[in-house]
């Protein structure tokens, strides 16, 4: 009630902070409700931030009451003392960490740097870097030279003397040791990066303590911040790479939000190009991560970048992992349009204008960004959280879908396709996980060994490569253009064409002796023509009349002796042929569940099979007998994409960014490891290491025991990987790609 309010003379007292205390909390509790104080609040003189705060344009006469009242609550509670109003206008992209506590009127709050950074009255921070020097051993790393420091401690290039690298140290100071939120905050941001192994997240090798004093050894990353970027270029950037930083950096927050980490600090600062992998982001600083199981800071603290933060990060509640889409739309906007999303003279008008404001639509700034891009990143910018994306991966579906329609080349139905494959799932200074950007390390670390390009041809007019064989030095290869093509890598020869003018080619196999290949193909619609065709591998003939089929087909093998094939179709429907006799031995309806057979073969006695579909089920048969299921088990709740034998092993590679290995018999994986990308394709080498192409377009090579090899991974198709076979007996390989693409590979041994 009007009677209950306090004077304009107390309010103006409150809000300069010298009314404190219970009096203080009981009219800071009157704000958070009452629409009249604040009419009052924004009528008076402006000596203070906070009062100025009210009077921005985007509050005054545009805002209900209502709502301002409910956001100016919280903020007021943690802002309203006189140590935490300071012009913020040049700092609005440093961390921020805001206790409730008072801290003396001789210090303030600095947002450069690390976020527990103080100074006694100026901008300079005191480095930590001298309890150690250069020289010194921590553990078994020498410090070779300081690359910055902030008030948690200092980060140095150091050698690991073991291994004869390169790596970023992050030491705590000696004479912070003790504060137990300095520990707690290096703990959190390493045990968080030691679980989150990603392209797009800087890597930890260790974490330790030697004589007291805590480090933590990460990847020595080249190149520069994304802040830094933006910083010596002007404006906005290209589309395309907006586009290309925006879904990285989905990736690697998809990645963290799998594992139940929210990143909290998203911002160009934290966003490193890698110059190694041709800008590749590496997402950085983890030092503010949560879990997302954990409820409301509960410490009385806005932490994160005003500029980046999203409302309900501002107002101290509860977030999870749309809060870190939220500052990706306004990375996303600032790389389009050049400017900020939100800005503010103090740091409350700044967090308010983040709570309040809805700033100008982003093609309202730039004409050329496509309404598709515009649109998304006013929903990553939407108030509420529910009104954002639901997670990362349906970002990073939408991020593709926008570079596809920003390629004419490619067509609409693998556009689709190919989109539809990423939301099933689903690179000149240093840096070393502090927020500073020193310059370049010389000597670098040296590179990992890398896949070897030796020769590529692009004969399938930019459709997937849906099929790959191979035979002695002789690599063929089918697409829906319609063409089977035979290519010669090793002898420099150019591809030789044949044309299968009936209908689109959508699968192939190459018979055990290498002297028959059959294609499977298919049309949907009336005049579409379903069939299996076998061809004369030596001469490209064809070899007698095409079985007909039902539908389109999708999946082909032959038996270890090459008297069989087995097939499958694209609504799941499953046959056995008998090559001499060209019929089929039995016919199984709409396997699957309907939904499609993606891939089949033979074990290896020869007489069962094996087939795997769109329901993500995998299915074991006898030869003889279709109907006859030896054992059928759920690999995915999406579909399984991919399907090898290692020996007595299936291995699955499934829509859900898994691969799991299986034992005959058991419903259960007996091994599973997540992948950056769902794997569309992968071809096991005689050593039991798996080659993998996935829908980023990414080779990855893995070791027996499914761990990533320590080889670079390879951005070999930019649409994704489709197909993938290893040479029998040699370190080379062959992939296809959605590009029509087809890339002769030499791996490290």
């Amino acid at each position: 009630m009007a009677v209950s309010c306090p004077s304009a003379d107390v309010l103006e007292q409150l809000v300069l902070g010298r009314i404190t205390g219970p009096q203080g909390e009981t009219l800071e509790d009157h704000l958070t409700r009452c629409s009249h104080c604040l009419v009052v609040l924004q009528s008076l003189p402006a000596e203070d931030d906070v009062v100025s705060a009210l009077r921005s344009p985007f509050i005054v006469g545009t805002l209900p009451r209502a709502e301002m009242a409910a956001s100016l609550g919280p903020m007021l509670k943690r802002l309203a003392n006189p140590s935490a109003r300071r012009d913020y206008s040049t700092e609005q992209s440093g961390t921020m960490v805001l206790d409730s506590a008072p801290i003396p009127a001789s210090r303030s709050i600095t947002l450069d740097g690390d976020p527990l950074q103080t100074t006694d009255g100026t901008d300079e921070a005191t480095p930590p870097g001298d309890e150690v020097q250069p020289g010194d051993q921590l553990g078994g790393y020498r410090l070779v030279k300081l690359l910055g420091a902030g008030g948690m401690g200092a980060v140095w290039q150091a050698e690991e003397l073991m291994l004869k690298r390169f790596v970023a140290l992050k030491v705590i100071a000696r004479s912070l040791v003790g504060r137990g939120e300095v520990r707690e905050r290096f703990l959190v941001e390493a045990q968080a990066l030691a679980q989150l192994e990603h392209d797009h997240i800087v890597t930890v090798y260790q974490i330790a303590e030697d004589r007291g004093i805590p480090y933590l050894a990460m990847q020595l990353l080249q190149g520069e911040s994304l802040h830094d970027h933006l910083k010596s270029h002007p404006g906005p950037l290209s589309i395309d790479d907006a586009l290309r930083i925006a879904r990285e950096t989905a990736t690697g927050l998809a990645i963290a939000h799998d594992r139940g980490l929210v990143h909290r600090d998203i911002k160009p600062g934290n966003l490193w190009l890698d110059s190694t992998t041709g800008g590749r982001v590496k997402i950085l600083d983890f030092g503010l991560v949560r879990a997302l199981c954990d409820e409301a800071d509960g410490s009385g603290r806005i932490i994160g970048t005003p500029a980046y933060m999203a409302p309900e990060q501002a107002a101290c509640e509860a977030v999870d992992g749309r809060a870190d889409l939220f500052a990706l739309g306004c990375v996303l906007y600032q790389a389009v349009t050049g400017k900020l999303p939100f800005t503010g003279e103090s740091i409350l008008a700044l967090l308010l204008a983040v709570r309040l404001h809805h700033p100008p639509t982003p093609r309202s700034l730039n004409k050329t960004i496509p309404p598709a891009l515009d649109r998304l990143i006013q929903r990553l910018m939407a108030k509420n959280p529910n009104d954002r994306p639901a997670n990362a991966r349906e970002v990073i579906a939408a991020i593709v879908a926008v570079e596809h329609s920003r390629r004419p080349n490619v067509t609409r139905r693998w556009v689709i396709g190919a989109g539809l494959a990423l939301v099933g799932g689903v690179g000149v200074g240093t840096w070393a996980a502090m927020s500073f950007f020193p310059p370049p390390v010389d000597p670098p670390e040296p590179p990992m060994p890398k896949l070897t390009l030796l020769d590529q041809h692009r004969s399938h007019l930019g459709w997937p490569v849906v099929g790959l064989a191979a035979r002695a030095g002789d690599v063929f290869s089918t697409s829906g253009d319609r063409t089977l093509v035979r290519w010669e890598p090793t002898k420099g020869k150019k591809p030789e064409f044949v044309w299968h003018r009936e209908s689109p080619l959508r699968c192939l196999a190459m018979s055990p002796d290498g002297k028959t290949m059959a294609t499977g193909s298919g049309e949907v619609g009336p005049r579409g023509k379903q069939w299996i065709q076998l061809w004369d591998v030596a001469t490209m003939d064809r070899k007698g009349e095409p079985w007909e089929c039902k539908h389109p087909v999708s999946a082909l093998a032959f038996s270890p002796d090459g008297k069989w094939i087995f097939s499958g179709e694209n609504d799941g429907s499953l046959a056995m042929w008998d090559i001499a006799l060209g019929t089929d031995e039995w016919f199984i309806e709409k396997g699957h569940n309907g939904q499609g057979c993606t891939a089949v073969l033979f074990l290896p006695d020869g007489k069962r099979v094996l087939s795997v579909g769109g329901d993500g089920s995998v299915v074991v048969r006898e030869q003889g007998d279709g109907k006859k299921v030896v054992q059928r088990w759920t690999a995915s709740t999406k579909p399984v994409r991919a399907v090898a034998l290692r020996g007595e092993e299936i291995i699955t590679a499934s829509q859900d960014s898994r691969l799991r290995v299986w034992k005959l018999g058991q419903a259960t994986p007996v091994a599973e490891i997540e992948t950056p990308a769902p794997v569309l394709a992968l071809a096991v080498a005689p050593d039991g290491r798996l080659l993998t192409g996935d829908a980023a377009g990414t080779l990855r090579l893995w070791s027996s025991e499914l761990k990533p090899e320590p080889v670079e991974p390879m951005e070999a198709h930019p649409d994704g990987v489709v197909s993938v076979i290893w040479l029998v007996a040699d370190r080379r390989a062959i992939s296809g790609g959605v590009d029509g693409v087809v890339k002769f590979w030499e791996l490290p041994s």
